[in-house]
């Protein structure tokens, strides 16, 4: 009778480390650091830094894994309904909204529009343009932080 009392113990905490083991990412918050593409309004994130493949200073073009798109395209018509965040080792950066090519300007208080699928290469990219009346200072300062983070994480090209 002890004996069995102690397996059935022994299963019980098993199974509880288990459950905690699989749940514990919806108990803790996002780790802040790195590159994430966050909802403004719940915190949920759409692009991080196991998503990206490259970032090219040079056409603003983020080049994202091929689960990644097809994640972003699964979203469908939602995708295109949030504001989101771009935040760099948990500094906001700047806020905007995705869209596609053929959508009209972006409202304020948005700073960029994040186009996906690129208008320019193929359905794994995303381009970040900034809004015609954002400062020209702002845009340096967030340009330097964008290039500087991904040369540092080694997926820079120009």
């Amino acid at each position: 009778m002890k004996k069995l009392l102690w397996v059935s113990l022994a299963l019980i905490v098993l199974v509880v480390l288990a459950g905690l083991g699989v749940f514990r990412g919806a108990w803790l918050p996002a780790s802040e650091d790195g590159f994430q593409l966050v909802s403004v309004e719940d915190n949920s994130l759409f692009v991080s830094d196991p998503d990206i493949v490259s970032y090219n200073s040079t056409s603003q073009e983020i080049t994202l894994t091929a689960q990644a798109s097809q994640r972003l395209t699964q979203m469908g018509d939602e995708l295109y309904r949030s504001v989101v965040a771009i935040r760099i080792n948990g500094e906001e950066m700047c806020q905007g909204l995705f869209r596609t090519a053929y959508m009209s300007s972006i409202p304020p208080p948005s700073k960029i529009s994040i186009f996906f699928p690129s208008d320019l290469t193929d359905d794994h990219a995303l381009r970040l343009l900034y809004a015609q009346s954002e400062p020209s200072s702002n845009l340096q300062e967030n340009y330097v932080k964008f290039i500087q983070y991904f040369d540092d994480a080694n997926k820079l090209t120009q």
